[in-house]
């Protein structure tokens, strides 16, 4: 099994924020579930997640923010600031394998919000276009990681195929995942995913 690694301990303070903007995020998918898009308002979700619309306002500028949210990465990740750093092995592949794992740890804790995102925006076609904008957010995420891990300021062909690397082993251990939810965890996969990635990018002999 992989390892996976912890984020350092988060404050109270900070844990009581995240809490807080997950149960917007929580209400505002149970509300347009319920109702439909159009029969949610701002005022509706912070009532049902016990929060003001001020307080709504303090964690989304919009509805759509809420119901379409960012959230593969926490916000203190000890993984991506070792990786910039060259570690923690200062080996690119063991490395890498490392972040992707804490990635899919994340992903596991959010798994149900995430797939509640995908089946809104699939309802709702205005909302697509904001989900496919968070996806390619965090793929220029993951390339600025790499270039940081280099010493660039600016991402260059390396970084781009290393977080393209990094998304498709990331989302090829979720789909053996869903495929089998009661068996092995998402990481279990990397392996395999690996192999297969491989077995699809080497040339044939002649």
């Amino acid at each position: 099994m992989q390892e996976v690694i912890e984020s350092p301990p988060v404050g109270l303070r900070e844990r009581k924020k995240a809490e807080r903007r997950l149960a917007l995020i929580d209400a505002a998918h149970r509300l347009v579930e319920e109702r439909g898009y159009d029969h949610v308002t701002v005022e509706d979700i912070a009532s049902a997640a016990g929060v003001s619309p001020r307080t709504f306002f303090n964690y989304f500028d919009t509805k759509d923010d809420a119901i379409v949210p960012f959230l593969m990465w926490p916000s203190e990740n000890s993984a991506m600031a070792d990786f910039v750093a060259g570690g923690p092995t200062g080996v690119l592949p063991t490395d890498l394998d490392r972040l992707i794992c804490r990635a899919l740890e994340s992903w596991q804790a959010h798994a149900e919000r995430i797939a509640t995102t995908a089946r809104l925006a699939a309802q709702n076609p205005h909302l697509l276009a904001r989900r496919v904008a968070g996806l390619e957010r965090y793929r220029v995420e993951v390339t600025e990681l790499f270039a940081a891990r280099a010493g660039r300021t600016q991402p260059e062909p390396d970084d781009v195929i290393g977080a393209l690397a990094f998304v498709h082993l990331l989302r090829g251990a979720i789909a053996c995942w869903e495929a089998d939810p009661g068996g092995p965890p998402p990481e279990e996969h990397l392996a395999r995913v690996r192999e297969r990635m491989r077995s699809l990018a080497t040339e044939p002999a002649p």
